[in-house]
């Protein structure tokens, strides 16, 4: 098919923010994770909410930030190493966030963090307290066959909703999905679109040890769909880092977080529309 100047002969969509709406789970996940987590777990002083849509919109234009429970786990880090009790006057600013995203490079994680702000909060347990939010007392149980150790609460996927009405099968071209989502979390993704029957060969998710902006992901469909000429629709700048490592294909940004890029749409179903799909 064809698009003004480009051709392409696949549909690869992300998750979140352009299949489904996702503004009000994973960002409140780590919202609520971080304020938890400076009270139980740094035993230190909960005296407002300093975490934005700015600032995640912000880690989300730089290429390896993709994944919410880490931001989570960044975020108290960083906010912890200024040794001060009160969270609102220890929190960074979105500038400060900039300054300090901008010298990260793509190094092991881990290593960066401890050598720059010193690590005070296990990554581990961080994570562990976002799962058991984002899920949900009740599918964390049927995934693991433990009760959470943390919070119970209903999961906070069940506030997502899902941004595409058509099934899969009915876009006319093959589709595949890269998405920083676990596999469980996908499937809960699934669920909303109602694509259970979304072949899993044609997903990769980050338990598979592909992760953006690795393009192993997008070569991994192309290569199960035998296609050439990819179209990859995302909405943060890993998205786009993915394709551009790829080295073929287009990247469609979805959204307004990924600057510069000249296929850029509001949301899917517009540029479904305008692509003619």
């Amino acid at each position: 098919m064809k698009y003004q100047h480009i051709e392409y002969d696949c549909l690869i969509f992300d998750v979140d923010n352009v299949l489904i709406e996702t503004s009000l789970s994973f960002p409140w996940v780590i919202r609520t994770t971080i304020q938890y987590s400076w009270k139980n777990f740094l035993r230190a002083e909960v005296d407002g909410i300093p975490f934005t849509w700015e600032h995640f919109r912000a880690m989300k234009e730089y290429p390896y930030f993709n994944d919410d429970y880490d931001i989570a786990w960044i975020l108290l880090n960083m906010a912890a190493s200024k040794k001060h009790p009160s969270l609102a006057n220890s929190f960074p600013s979105v500038d400060e966030l900039h300054r300090a995203l901008g010298n990260y490079h793509g190094e092991a994680l881990e290593e960066w963090i401890d050598r720059v702000f010193g690590i005070a909060v296990s990554r581990k347990r961080v994570r562990k307290l976002c799962a058991e939010l984002y899920y949900g007392e009740d599918i964390f149980m049927k995934i693991t066959g433990k009760e959470p150790a943390f919070v119970k609460c209903k999961g906070f996927w069940q506030r997502e909703r899902p941004l595409l009405k058509r099934h899969w099968s009915e876009l006319h071209l093959p589709v595949g999905i890269y998405t920083g989502r676990f596999y469980e979390e996908l499937q809960l993704a699934m669920k909303l679109l109602k694509w259970e029957d979304f072949p899993k060969r044609l997903t990769v998710t980050a338990d598979s040890g592909v992760v953006k902006p690795s393009s192993e992901g997008l070569s991994r469909i192309c290569s199960e769909l035998g296609a050439e000429s990819p179209l990859y629709f995302g909405d943060a700048e890993s998205d786009r880092k993915s394709l551009e490592n790829l080295g073929f294909g287009n990247f469609i940004a979805i959204g307004d977080v990924v600057k510069g890029s000249p296929l850029r749409f509001d949301n899917l179903q517009i540029a479904l529309a305008e692509l003619g799909v």
